[in-house]
């Protein structure tokens, strides 16, 4: 038997159902389809679905490792394998975007998660090593960890779909996971006002950028209201004025980098502000939001020069 026929030179031999080739075809056609399947709106905006989703990455891309390692030029040089599993996974998000679906950083990590399940695998299995274990277990313990915030997901997107159109008070507790921080700004949950109760509070330093907080998995469909609305104040700043705004983002814009601004001068009072729903017309795309498949939203802060309080209450749509 020729070296390259058997099993010997692998560090595991692959289960004896892929001996036959019809089964090894069925095998790429269960790990590669999933990912050009364009997936129904309605799963992509369920809380536990997507969570559970993003997860089948690891499985997948793990699949693909195993696949390259066992069959085919990269057979028993699991190296090479490894870089090609990886390769894979770039261009599978690369070529997602020809399906409608979007190319992301954070699934081709959970891709890295899932060819690191295998390699660790392989190397334990096969040469005993105790360094590769040790990788198989810590990223197999990485994907609940990743998953640890999701009661508390449901939690908050059962809040915000009950109070709709009111879309956040922070007088609950878990609104904070469905909320998220961005550009080098932190956000503080219930801190306690007078006049406002619980308020969320979003603190900076000096920046370039536009510091502020985005807020996801709420109802998606604004049909019907032609006014966002929410009430702000200052509470510290180097200045009595700070030029912000309020960024509204529908599904199809996440991957055309579109959106619709309105803008406003926060101060030490508070005050409501809004963005006008009448006139849909994109910022920096040629066609108008689609005001029944909402994705997010983001407030922010337009380049403070200090250290910045932006305290934030009551974001309804009239």
């Amino acid at each position: 038997m020729k070296p390259e026929d058997s099993s010997f030179t692998l560090l595991v031999a692959p289960p004896t159902f892929l001996d036959r080739w019809r089964n090894r075809v069925l095998l790429v056609a269960i790990l590669l389809v999933p990912f050009f399947v364009p997936i129904p709106r309605s799963l992509q905006f369920h809380v536990v679905i997507a969570e559970f989703g993003d997860r089948l990455h690891v499985v997948l891309l793990g699949g693909v490792t195993f696949f390259l390692y066992w069959y085919g030029p990269l057979r028993g040089k699991l190296l090479r394998s490894v870089v090609a599993a990886a390769i894979v996974g770039g261009m599978i998000e690369l070529l997602q975007t020809l399906v409608g679906r979007h190319a992301l950083w954070h699934d081709f990590f959970q891709d890295l998660i899932g060819i690191g399940i295998a390699t660790g695998f392989l190397l334990w299995r096969g040469k005993g090593s105790r360094p590769g274990l040790s990788l198989m277990i810590v990223l197999m313990l990485l994907v609940p960890y990743q998953m640890r915030e999701l009661p508390w997901k449901v939690s908050a997107v059962r809040v915000c779909r009950d109070r709709f159109p009111l879309l956040a008070d922070f007088e609950h507790p878990h609104e904070k996971y469905i909320w998220y921080e961005e550009d080098d700004s932190t956000q503080h949950f219930l801190v306690s006002d007078e006049e406002h109760g619980g308020v969320q509070r979003v603190e900076t330093g000096p920046s370039d950028s536009w510091p502020g907080v985005v807020m996801r998995r709420f109802p998606n469909d604004w049909t019907g209201f032609n006014r966002l609305l929410v009430d702000i104040r200052l509470t510290e700043a180097d200045r009595d004025t700070v030029p912000g705004g309020i960024v509204i983002s529908d599904f199809e814009g996440l991957r055309e980098a579109a959106w619709k601004t309105g803008s406003f001068a926060a101060t030490r009072q508070w005050q409501t502000v809004g963005v006008s729903l009448d006139d849909l017309s994109l910022d920096n795309a040629d066609r108008e939001l689609d005001i029944s498949d909402i994705f997010s939203l983001k407030i922010f802060l337009s380049r403070p020069t200090g250290h910045t309080m932006l305290e934030i209450d009551n974001l309804r749509l009239e």
